[in-house]
């Protein structure tokens, strides 16, 4: 997305229209090519829906890994899940 660059009449109705980089993200992530750009339809946002529920779903799921192998999945209660928290190793 960032490879993108963006002219300044871009950026201008960008601006006008309320839209932002975060919406950008989300077009090129759902987004059907054309020919000369890029596309919403309507079946991106149900699949987009569907995988916001997946994600909901999933909330307080561990995936324990080793290596390059998964070792156990499972759900934590909100006390193993503050205790796993406080070794985490965040990238954000």
């Amino acid at each position: 997305m960032d490879s993108l660059a963006r002219t300044h009449h871009a950026r201008q109705r960008m601006a006008q229209r309320h839209f932002d980089d975060r919406d950008i993200d989300i077009m090129m992530r759902f987004g059907t090519q054309t020919s000369d750009g890029i596309m919403l339809l309507r079946n991106a946002y149900v699949a987009a829906i569907e995988e916001a529920e997946r994600i909901k779903r999933l909330v307080g799921t561990f995936i324990a890994i080793e290596g390059d192998t998964i070792r156990s999945f499972q759900r934590l209660n909100k006390q193993k899940a503050r205790r796993k928290l406080r070794g985490a190793k965040w990238d954000r």
